[in-house]
């Protein structure tokens, strides 16, 4: 196969998806309250955001929801759920 056809090499990892497949891979993976993983809701999002604009600290934000504090800072932080 050509270059152009499997993507980048990657010596350590193999190939590199191409712009075309990780398109194709991330539309279908459902984000947000669309995943059954999900114990959070969008209206969640919108108000842990304001919450921490109010200045309450994430680890009280996290026991309001029951989630890590983690999670709540990724939130903030726009590392999950960017979409909203």
């Amino acid at each position: 196969m050509s270059k152009s056809a499997l993507g980048e090499k990657n010596s350590r990892y193999g190939i590199k998806a191409s712009e075309e497949t990780k398109q194709k891979m991330s539309s279908s993976v459902k984000k947000g309250e669309d995943s059954k993983l999900s114990k959070l809701i969008n209206e969640n999002i919108f108000k842990i955001r304001k919450l921490h604009i109010k200045k309450i600290s994430s680890y009280k934000i996290a026991k309001m929801f029951n989630v890590s504090k983690g999670t709540i800072l990724a939130i903030i932080n726009k590392k999950t759920w960017k979409h909203i």
